[in-house]
């Protein structure tokens, strides 16, 4: 059995741009990942039975959902 990774972190390209990622592996392979351009800051996770919810305010409480649908990891 195959067990996958979620994890979280930041990036910045060559030309400067920022931002932050959200990226699902398994066997060390990518299986699909998320980018969002803007702030490279605060992001966590936490494992919910209706998916992963990847928080990216610390004081806001907002988050968006990971979810299996449809045969694809999605963000909601």
């Amino acid at each position: 059995m195959l067990t996958e990774e979620v994890f979280v972190g930041t990036y910045e390209t060559r030309s400067g741009d920022r931002g932050r990622f959200l990226a699902v592996s398994s066997a060390g392979r990518l299986v699909r990942h998320f980018a969002h351009a803007g702030s490279a800051g605060f992001s966590a996770l936490l494992p919910m039975q209706d998916g992963v919810r990847w928080y990216k305010c610390l004081e806001c409480g907002e988050y968006e959902l990971l979810r299996w649908s449809s045969g694809a990891y999605v963000l909601e």
